[in-house]
């Protein structure tokens, strides 16, 4: 499965390993759809356990980069400075939120702060970066 437009509403229907979180009437969600202040309370875990991870890492409100650090953890790879025990939980459970909502916390440096974007966004800024964490 991958994530698309549908042909006949142009709605987004975006994957996750727990199936579509958006559809539309033409191809509706797998999983049911979270009340909004739900989602809202689960990203702003997401942005705070990101920030907590950063602190005790880099003693860093969100150290630059974190996000793509966290993200590259998450994925099993193996990170200086985010091996304690407390962080593996963390990330554990950040991958799990992040594939149930469908998005990822990304730093916007527009709006000076982090915001919640599609994975599928955040994987192509994360491979434009290819592993770099300077701008």
């Amino acid at each position: 499965m991958s994530s698309f437009n549908c042909e006949h509403c142009g709605a987004p229907c975006l994957d996750s390993p727990a199936g579509y979180t958006t559809g539309c009437e033409h191809y509706p969600p797998d999983v049911p759809k979270i009340p909004d202040i739900v989602r809202q309370c689960l990203v702003e875990w997401m942005v705070q356990t990101v920030q907590e991870i950063s602190e005790d890492g880099w003693a860093a409100g969100w150290y630059s980069g974190i996000e793509h650090l966290a993200w590259d953890a998450m994925q099993g790879k193996e990170i200086d400075g985010l091996q304690w025990c407390s962080t593996k939980r963390a990330l554990r459970k950040l991958k799990a939120v992040s594939d149930y909502l469908g998005v990822w916390v990304h730093w916007d440096k527009e709006v000076g702060e982090p915001r919640a974007i599609p994975v599928w966004v955040w994987v192509k800024i994360h491979e434009a970066k290819g592993g770099r964490i300077d701008d």
